[in-house]
């Protein structure tokens, strides 16, 4: 089909529907405004909107390299709002050993493909007395009662390696070249935040523009001190410390819900991501600097070129509550494989594509009538993919002022 006819068919189904596609000002309001606060647009991923934050420790009470504090402006993304569970990792691995060339197992640890034993991605019951994830000989499952609770003993290699399964599994663009562990940023693929995209999501307001202490959406009672029912810390009374470490609880847990007679805090953060604060520390992409934040760009930083350490961000069950502060980094080797330690995913905003395939291109026209038409359809058709794709205009809204932005797009016009 040509340039020509997609278009004329897409303005053709649009009259149709609505009216003459410019007399914009006919159509009826928007089906959905993208807005933040917890917005989410699947059960997996929330959105993160475009603009500046202020990075660092503003209450000057954490370690130099919280420090200086400063302005950073990020683009529109997407993250999950729950840590990696056992079963999805598990899951991963499934797929990962079915396509052969992806993964070995030697004595219980999962290494990369054709890499000997120098790029371990996890542990497995057989290899770790710590393990959650099973093995035996051909299927990896997860211990009973432990499929939602966080993956640890998953290094920064694996972590990475798993964000590449996902893309695949959903068609989309890899983020990773695995020979040199190198991320396209440009690719519409799943990938691990950015050490800046994580504090964001985790710590800021815009409505208040403030940066608040813990990612619970809260400034605690302290420096050190934090509701034990909003997160799990060391010693924060859960009914899972006196279990096995590690002392994960499931992911999302402190949802505002009682869970057998233990009553929780909602302790989502504003963008609606939870254990933004303790539960496992999570693996960054970046690496780690101490001394980044007085020469980092001002633009949706990716951290260093080089270092000896990655970042992680959060803390976890066994540290104290200071150390689940938003502004709190930490730094831990790639190949760490630690009970303390998981990961959640990012994805890019593609502008323009409505069904989320990783590209902008013609078969995105169905989808956008459908969902200018039909927004439950298109949403329960494409659940993942993010509501900015079809904010052609920017005007933080999909409505039908979105057209002839969206056929310009298409025609090469933006």
């Amino acid at each position: 089909m040509t340039t020509r006819s997609c278009v004329g068919l897409l303005a053709v189904v649009v009259s149709g529907l609505f009216g003459t596609a410019t007399t914009g000002a006919s159509f009826p309001a928007a089906p959905k405004a993208l807005g933040d606060g917890g917005n989410r647009t699947s059960p997996g991923l929330v959105p993160v909107s475009g603009g500046n934050f202020q990075m660092g420790d503003p209450w000057n009470e954490g370690g130099t390299d919280e420090r200086p504090v400063h302005t950073v402006y990020i683009s529109s993304f997407y993250i999950d709002a729950r840590e990696v569970t056992n079963q999805q990792y598990a899951d991963g691995l499934n797929w990962a050993w079915a396509q052969g060339g992806l993964i070995t197992v030697t004595n219980g640890v999962v290494y990369k493909y054709g890499s000997g034993t120098s790029y371990a991605y996890c542990d497995t019951t057989t290899s770790s007395a710590f393990g959650r994830i099973t093995w035996d000989g051909s299927t990896f499952g997860v211990l009973p009662d432990k499929e939602t609770d966080p993956a640890t003993e998953v290094s920064w290699y694996g972590a990475v390696a798993y964000c590449n399964w996902r893309s695949a599994q959903d068609g989309k663009p890899l983020c990773y070249d695995l020979s040199n562990w190198t991320c396209n940023f440009g690719a519409a693929g799943y990938r691990l935040p950015t050490e800046a995209e994580w504090e964001k999501a985790a710590g800021w307001d815009p409505l208040q523009q403030k940066h608040f202490r813990f990612g619970g959406h809260t400034d605690g009672c302290g420096y050190d001190c934090l509701d034990g029912h909003a997160a799990n810390y060391w010693g924060s009374g859960d009914p899972f410390e006196p279990g096995p470490q590690p002392l994960t609880t499931p992911a999302g847990y402190y949802d505002g819900t009682t869970h057998e007679g233990y009553p929780t805090v909602d302790a989502k953060s504003y963008y609606g991501c939870y254990d933004m604060s303790g539960n496992v520390w999570e693996w960054c992409n970046d690496w780690y600097s101490s001394g980044y934040y007085s020469s980092s760009p001002s633009t949706d930083p990716t951290g260093p070129p080089s270092g000896i350490f990655r970042v992680v961000r959060g803390g976890g069950w066994g540290n104290e509550p200071a150390s689940s502060r938003s502004a709190k980094r930490g730094p831990d080797m790639a190949l760490d494989r630690d009970i303390n330690i998981g990961f959640r995913c990012a994805v890019e905003v593609m502008i323009g594509d409505l069904n989320f395939d990783g590209a902008v291109d013609f078969g995105d026209i169905n989808p956008f009538v459908l969902y200018l038409s039909d927004f439950a359809s298109w949403q329960a058709l494409y659940p993942d993919c993010p509501l900015a794709n079809g904010d052609i205009n920017g005007d933080g809204s999909v409505d039908f002022a979105d057209i002839n932005p969206f056929v310009a797009l298409l025609t090469g016009g933006l």
